[in-house]
């Protein structure tokens, strides 16, 4: 298609950060899709979609589905709701497309077609925080009744509606197996540093893309993945606490998580130095997770600060609501004290440890934190991140 080697052609010279992830990656042409579709690697589209937009939208189209690839969004869906998802990150990709695009001096811009998912709401939010604000518009709208779809039209929260259109992410093949994940994370982040090193060396990164690559190839390491794979592997191996976690030194595994457990409780420090609103949102998403792998009989779900502020209860197969309460300061004593009443299996708490704490207690506890702020030795596993 003439209008495809234009595309390509122009964005080898305005855009080289995503000409060159563009060339790394696999493209198949298909009917078989309305639009445009990748599984981290593959791109597949649909040359009648292509035919019926100009130049810069085909640009345009293209850098975002390999910004999907860079940000390994397949990958990250896990139990996130995948229509939610896909907006969320459609969000996120044209947002900064879109400050790319007026930041940039190319003679060749790039141009959102009609069916782009582009929000104010969610300008410079990632992905995952934007994910948490639609869901609670799905939560606000099943609430009143309506069915909280973002296929569905009738919703009036605020939920943006959803085009097939836009349905362009798929998870790849194997994306359960962990040693296939690494092999794809790895060639990924190869790739995306050869194309910051071309547009570098070219002079052609915006401000927004330098940030977003930054990002990428120097990320902080959130302790929401590192407490998913860390359970993963809890449920996966037949390891005993006394012995070392050897991908992550810090971390000592409990002695068995194949059994499904009855109960999990884990507690969610609401103080206001806790973190910020964002980081609570990321904190709340990840508990679904936690549910899925650990498949207990029961999930209670704990709000505290210096006092509990919530407890709420999920059975197996519910979907696990977050609202984070609290906002005060901090003892973590007491909701650790609370929940003794329960028997728990084993318990978490996510804290920045800055919390006066208990002597002992008389269950597993796994302890998150972000500061070096940790609890007394002997009291629970400690997670730093």
């Amino acid at each position: 298609m003439e209008k495809v080697k234009k595309a390509r052609a122009r964005m080898m010279i305005g855009h080289p950060f995503f000409a060159t992830l563009m060339a790394s990656t696999t493209w198949v042409e298909t009917r078989d899709i309305p639009t445009a579709a990748t599984d981290m690697r593959t791109i597949w589209y649909n040359p009648d979609f292509f035919d019926s937009m100009d130049v810069p939208e085909i640009m345009f189209v293209i850098a975002h589905e390999v910004m999907h690839i860079a940000l390994e969004h397949g990958l990250r869906c896990k139990s996130r709701n995948p229509v939610i998802w896909n907006m969320a990150c459609d969000f996120a990709i044209n947002w900064t497309l879109d400050q790319c695009a007026q930041q940039s001096s190319s003679l060749h811009p790039m141009k959102m077609p009609p069916h782009g998912l582009l929000d104010a709401r969610f300008a410079d939010m990632t992905a995952d925080a934007i994910y948490i604000e639609l869901m609670k518009m799905a939560d606000d709208d099943q609430a009143k009744g309506k069915t909280g779809d973002p296929r569905d039209g009738a919703n009036a929260s605020g939920m943006p509606q959803w085009d097939d259109k836009n349905d362009d992410l798929r998870q790849p093949e194997n994306a359960s197996n962990p040693a296939e994940q690494a092999k794809l994370r790895q060639s990924i982040q190869q790739r995306v540093a050869q194309a910051a090193q071309s547009a570098r060396m070219a002079g052609k990164v915006p401000g927004a893309l330098e940030s977003l690559i930054n990002q990428i190839l120097e990320p902080a390491v959130p302790w929401v993945d590192v407490l998913r794979d860390y359970l993963l592997a809890t449920v996966q191996d037949d390891e005993s606490w006394n012995r070392r976690n050897r991908r992550f030194s810090d971390i000592y595994l409990p002695a068995r998580f194949n059994q499904r457990m009855d109960r999990v409780i884990v507690i969610g420090d609401s103080s206001g130095s806790m973190f910020s609103d964002e980081d609570l949102g990321k904190m709340a998403a990840e508990i679904n997770g936690v549910f899925e792998m650990t498949q207990p009989k029961e999930l209670r779900l704990i709000w505290a600060d210096t006092e509990v502020a919530s407890d709420e209860t999920f059975e197996a197969g519910e979907c696990v609501l977050i609202k984070p309460k609290g906002g005060g300061g901090t003892d973590m004593r007491v909701p650790l004290k609370y929940v003794e009443q329960y028997d728990p299996d084993f318990v978490i708490l996510i804290t920045d440890g800055y919390t006066p704490w208990p002597d002992h207690v008389p269950y597993d506890l796994i302890v998150v934190t972000t500061t070096k702020a940790e609890p007394p030795a002997g009291l629970g596993r400690v997670v730093f991140v």
